[in-house]
């Protein structure tokens, strides 16, 4: 015979019974299906290990021959800075580039945007002019990281003050409808 300190409670004990052999016979009686939903979001991103775009004219041949004169980045290989892109919607997606104008922390000389030029995968030269312009644009998914090799040139006038500038720009990119 069982303790009285440990026989079952009256309806708690028959309560917990029922649940269980009621659990127990829907578990074994007809397997349950369960749908799985995956979400993978529109991504597009963005990604680069370069350094600061930077112009050294200490290390090239300055002052040029004749003006104007381009000279290419001197903080990466032949100017050249690789970004990657991963685009996963179907439809029209860009990327934007804006070059301010570049400023000199010591004096506060500025050389305007418009003499910084860039290129994307060996095209034709663009002019920055101070606003977000177009680097690269597609109507597809990309298949993985696509690489984007952008060059970066400056346009020396011979009129530009000494000092060391700092190139400020932003990279963005964004879906079209």
């Amino acid at each position: 015979m069982m303790h009285p300190s440990r026989r079952p409670r009256g309806w708690l004990f028959w309560i917990v019974a029922l649940s269980l052999s009621l659990g127990h016979a829907q578990v074994s009686s007809t397997p349950s299906e369960r749908s799985i939903d995956v979400l993978i979001p529109e991504v597009l991103s963005i990604r680069s290990d370069h350094p600061a775009i930077a112009f050294d004219l200490s290390q090239v041949d300055f002052p040029p021959r004749a003006f104007p004169e381009r000279y290419l980045a001197t903080s990466v290989p032949d100017g050249i800075v690789t970004f990657e892109v991963l685009a996963s919607a179907s439809g029209a997606w860009e990327l934007q580039l804006q070059i301010d104008d570049l400023v000199d922390a010591a004096t506060g000389a500025t050389i305007p945007a418009r003499q910084i030029l860039f290129r994307v995968d060996g095209g034709p030269w663009i002019r920055a002019d101070g606003t977000a312009q177009v680097l690269y644009a597609a109507t597809e998914p990309t298949e993985g990281w696509q690489p984007i090799d952008v060059a970066f040139a400056l346009e020396v006038t011979g009129t530009e003050p000494a000092g060391a500038y700092d190139v400020t720009s932003l990279l963005s990119g964004m879906f079209h409808d």
